[in-house]
């Protein structure tokens, strides 16, 4: 993947309350502010013109302004640091984390030659283009220092008159042709470090244990403004802790990024330097990262957005934006990023055992080729040609490139049902009941249940103290299904995931009921993750997750006074 497909220009439709906002609209996308991520291989500068529904380069200079009086510069200097931890899993944690659109990268127009090629711009965003590319094998695990260092910004401007007078002709067809929809008023500026650890050569297991013992500590996905030295232990113990446990299944690398700023130098001796899996090694490292963030400002900054105001001479509906191409150019990306990673698995296949793979999967090879073809033709169709019509398929030959569970709640009940009374005078006595079991049952949609041997299921969790359990399950008494008649392969289904039952012998010693013992065996049904292992006819495996149970009405115990 080119380098320009994740520093993309990448819409941050901002309201007139400033906040970011997860899916434009059109009338967000038609008004008020956005913005566009600075890439020196767009060739985009202030004052340029674009038009928001194909910005893949800049239009006329259209706008008339004295380039020195005529810009100004807000807020200078940086406001506050602030530390993000975070860790992208899969292809919608990139987008969510790092403001990368693949939408919007697909609206681009960038070749998908360079995407599905190389894999190692190792410049910038090194890692996160390995991860695009090996998404089932890697975790990416991130910590990032930022400050926001103001803007420079055009505060007074006017149409040049050769397009003033397009729009007092009312030309505003050919207005929009030549300076499109939207110019360039600001440029943000940014100071940051960003911190990369890549860990690969993961299987479905290790992906899933390392992920979940990340979420289970305080710095997952924490965003910390100031970088405190209470700041720095705590990411320090749970990062530390993290990587020591993904050095028992995978390789780490890492790779230092910055924007801005002076002291990438001084962070990369200690990272040469240290065991990572070593606390006291560990907050060096943040140390430095720390200090590094003391070099920040205004004059180091490195651009960070480009600031976007609609032309107020022309009215949203002068122009068309098509939601629904969009979205299915997206879509469209995401499913040719994961056939590309299954056609390149196949690869490998070949060069390791050639007759072996031209004796099982030759013919899968060519199916999944076949596909990336028809994907290819999709999306250069949806992009210049708007036909959109075509679906973005789930799934080929047994390769299934979206949820199989979807739509679902995993619940727990806790019945109580034991028994224990105890004299608490010559006047009362205690009846208690307490905890017997904690059954845990999913309910929810399934796709492509033709597609799954389901006599195969295999049901686990993982426990808090990170093992791996597999549950009983007799597939027959635990697993129903529905089928929909109106969707072919899919229904409902009900999954009895786990029954949990009490040790009796450890709940009552000498006649006393042990709240601790009661109270941790809740814990720990509530705190496991679940999810269940699906083989596939054609031979490959899916998991899906079911996640922590809801715990709501579940009490270790009722007393009554009699």
């Amino acid at each position: 993947m080119s380098r320009r497909i994740l520093t993309a220009v990448t819409f941050m439709l901002v309201a007139a309350t400033g906040q970011s906002l997860a899916a434009p609209s059109v009338s967000q996308i038609l008004d008020g502010l956005s913005s566009i991520q600075f890439d020196s291989s767009t060739g985009f500068a202030l004052g340029d013109t674009l038009a928001v529904t194909s910005p893949s380069s800049p239009l006329q200079r259209c706008m008339d302004y004295d380039q020195v009086a005529d810009v100004k510069v807000d807020t200078p200097g940086s406001v506050s640091s602030s530390m993000n931890v975070y860790m992208v899993k899969t292809l919608d944690d990139l987008e969510r984390t790092t403001n990368f659109s693949f939408s919007t990268s697909a609206s681009m127009g960038f070749d998908f030659g360079k995407a599905l090629g190389a894999k190692g711009d190792m410049n910038q965003n090194g890692k996160l283009e390995q991860f695009v590319h090996n998404e089932k094998q890697t975790l990416l695990l991130i910590i990032e220092a930022t400050a926001d260092q103001g803007r420079d910004y055009i505060s007074d401007f006017k149409l040049r008159k050769k397009f003033s007078d397009l729009i007092a002709a009312g030309k505003v067809q050919d207005f929009i042709t030549q300076c499109g929809t939207h110019f360039i008023r600001g440029v943000s500026k940014r100071s940051g470090l960003r911190l990369t650890f890549n860990i690969t050569n993961l299987n479905e297991d290790s992906k899933r244990l390392i992920s979940y013992h990340f979420d289970s500590t305080g710095s997952a996905n924490a965003s910390i403004m100031g970088i405190t030295a209470n700041a720095k232990a705590s990411v320090s113990a749970d990062v530390s802790d993290t990587l020591k446990l993904a050095s028992n299944f995978g390789k780490i690398s890492y790779e230092v990024q910055a924007t801005g700023g002076l002291g990438i130098a001084t962070l990369g001796k200690t990272l040469k330097a240290a065991d990572l899996s070593n606390l006291t090694d560990f907050k060096k490292i943040m140390d430095a990262m720390s200090d590094a963030t003391q070099d920040f400002s205004a004059k180091n900054a490195a651009p960070d957005k480009f600031i976007l105001v609609a032309h107020p001479q022309i009215k949203p509906t002068d122009y068309k934006f098509d939601p629904k191409r969009y979205d299915v150019l997206g879509r469209i990306y995401k499913a040719i990023l994961r056939v590309n990673e299954q056609a390149t698995l196949y690869d490998g296949y070949k060069t390791a055992n050639y007759g072996l793979w031209d004796k099982y999967f030759r013919v899968y090879t060519d199916k999944i080729t076949a596909l990336k073809t028809t994907l290819l033709k999709q999306y250069v169709g949806c992009r210049d040609q708007g036909k959109c019509d075509d679906a973005v398929p789930d799934a080929i030959d047994g390769l299934i490139l979206t949820d199989v569970a979807f739509n679902g709640k995993l619940r727990a009940t806790c019945p109580l049902g034991n028994a224990q009374k105890a004299r608490i005078n010559s006047q009362s006595s205690s009846a208690i009941d307490y905890l017997s079991m904690v059954a845990i049952d999913w309910t929810g949609q399934i796709r492509f249940f033709p597609d799954i041997d389901i006599n195969g299921a295999e049901l686990y969790r993982i426990t808090p103290s990170l093992t791996l359990e597999k549950l009983p399950l007799d597939v027959r008494r635990q697993i129903t299904w529905e089928a929909d008649p109106s969707k072919t392969g899919q229904g409902r289904a009900f999954v009895s995931v786990a029954y949990l039952t009490t040790d009796v012998s450890k709940v009552v010693s000498n006649g006393v009921v042990d709240v601790n013992y009661l109270t941790e065996f809740r814990n720990n049904a509530a705190r496991s993750i679940y999810f269940i292992r699906l083989p596939l006819l054609a031979g490959f495996q899916v998991e899906e997750i079911f996640g922590f149970p809801d715990m709501k009405g579940c009490k270790v115990m009722d007393e009554a006074i009699e």
